[in-house]
């Protein structure tokens, strides 16, 4: 995985929507996951 989305980079306002898309995609894949198991 690639982690351009860490809170680090976020507080550097590097990527000022990157983070919360990458956090939206992360919890639709979290989702995903508890159900497939």
């Amino acid at each position: 995985m690639n982690h351009t989305w860490t809170p680090r980079a976020r507080e550097n306002g590097g990527h000022s929507g990157a983070g919360a898309w990458a956090a939206e995609r992360c919890q639709r894949w979290r989702r995903q996951s508890l159900k497939d198991s």
